[in-house]
């Protein structure tokens, strides 16, 4: 969950304004439940995207990236459109020297300049 789009936005977005540890008082995460699909599937995703960095299997990271973005913004009930704005305000955000690195737009974006 840490390593999605929605909360790579806050995240920076918060930090810009207070920067201090305690961010993570204000992004829900639930405790990993076993029994909860969206759970295991993050926990999966997770797994491949650590493999496919090993492998330095870039293609593979994005696409893997991507679907993180979508489950996570289901377990957040984000729709598939307040994604996109989240998305792009934070790309343009990282375009006007405001935070770290991009983040993938559903595969869209990503690249620096």
């Amino acid at each position: 969950m840490l390593n999605s789009a929605l909360a790579n936005y806050i995240v920076t977005n918060y930090v810009a304004l207070h920067p201090a540890p305690h961010i993570l008082r204000y992004i829900r995460i639930q405790k990993y439940q076993q029994s909860d699909a969206m759970h295991r599937r993050l926990a999966h995703l997770s797994s491949q995207c650590h493999v496919a960095v090993a492998d330095g299997d870039l293609s593979t990271v994005e696409e893997l990236e991507t679907e993180v973005n979508k489950v996570a913004a289901k377990v957040w009930h984000v729709t598939s459109e307040e994604l996109k704005a989240i998305q792009e305000s934070f790309v343009e955000s990282v375009h006007a020297g405001q935070g770290g690195s991009p983040i993938r737009n559903n595969g869209e974006e990503g690249s620096e300049g």
